[in-house]
């Protein structure tokens, strides 16, 4: 077996166990801004249809890499800080004195393209960065909301879009409003992809159960 038939097969491994996490039922920030199926789908643990494929499972180790090498030069009560409320846990990348800081990262030409920009088409491109971590940044009574947009595996590459929490409390607090309605009814949302420009579809992890739903409705 070759290196990277080995990495592969580690890969595959390790998504498979995933299959056997437990899992806090609740909703996650980290999928707040996504379609409401998906969120809805999420926390009750329904079996996914559409696994990631090795390539996306490399770049989530690559992602997750640059999250450790930024976080392991901070004090460790500043980060990984768990947030666990009635229906909703998470946890928060880096904790500030006055914001919470969320880490995203992408290898270095998606970066040039997509995060280093003016923070307003920064923000307009991805609320739902905003909510995600606006969630952490209310909990906390955090005045800022901050994304960390890194390069793969640098600590120098980055580029900080900011903003204030008070502008995120509405949004958030309707995010909550919708995700318990559809919960408490246990009423399938309808299908509506709301993050990464329309293509939240691409990226769902139920996209064929999802389309045999809309078949069955039509």
């Amino acid at each position: 077996m070759s290196i990277q038939e080995m990495i592969t097969k580690a890969l595959l491994d390790k998504q498979e166990k995933k299959k056997n996490r437990t899992r806090s039922n609740k909703f996650n920030p980290s999928s707040f801004g996504r379609c409401y199926r998906n969120q809805y789908w999420n926390r009750q643990d329904e079996p996914v249809t559409n696994p990631v494929n090795v390539k996306s499972l490399m770049n989530f180790e690559e992602g997750s890499y640059t999250h450790s090498l930024i976080q392991d030069q901070l004090p460790v009560e500043m980060v990984e800080k768990e947030i666990d409320s009635e229906d909703v846990f998470g946890r928060a990348d880096i904790v500030e004195e006055d914001a919470v800081t969320d880490i995203k990262s992408a290898e270095a030409r998606g970066f040039k393209a997509f995060h280093d920009i003016p923070s307003d088409k920064f923000v307009d491109k991805n609320p739902h960065y905003f909510l995600q971590t606006g969630w952490y940044a209310c909990m906390l009574k955090k005045k800022y909301i901050r994304i960390r947009s890194n390069v793969k595996g640098s600590l120098q590459s980055f580029r900080i879009h900011e903003q204030p929490t008070e502008l995120w409390k509405d949004k958030v607090q309707h995010e909550l409003d919708m995700l318990r309605m559809y919960w408490d009814k246990q009423e399938l949302p309808p299908a509506e992809p709301r993050a990464f420009n329309g293509r939240d579809c691409t990226y769902c992890a139920w996209r064929k159960k999802c389309d045999e739903v809309e078949d069955g409705n039509r």
